[in-house]
């Protein structure tokens, strides 16, 4: 939320253009629809649709981490910001490992 309403309106002090904080923030909003999604409307979650969110976060925590590494325009702001992204994006993969592990590991 915060990539795509937020820093879009401070995006000189991160040091990323508009239009690419807009492309960032579209892979966490179909994350949080297909979570949602299958929270809500599938009688009982299978193994792989929690694999597949598992994966497609740790996969958006390391493309934000390339960004932080390999973007030139990115402020130390921003780097801060994205850094804390990935914190948070990286407790919630160990939240949904251990939902996982409950769940269906032997």
């Amino acid at each position: 939320m915060l990539t795509g309403f937020v820093l879009p309106v401070f995006s000189s002090f991160v040091g990323l253009e508009q239009k690419e904080l807009y492309v960032l923030a579209c892979l966490p909003l179909a994350f949080s629809v297909y979570s949602f999604t299958c929270f809500g409307w599938v009688s009982s979650i299978r193994p792989w649709m929690l694999i597949s969110i598992i994966v497609a976060n740790i996969c958006y925590g390391v493309v934000s981490g390339a960004l932080i590494f390999f973007h030139h325009g990115i402020t130390n702001l921003g780097r801060a910001l994205f850094l804390s992204e990935i914190l948070v994006v990286m407790a919630v993969v160990l939240l949904e490992l251990t939902v996982y592990r409950k769940h269906f590991a032997g």
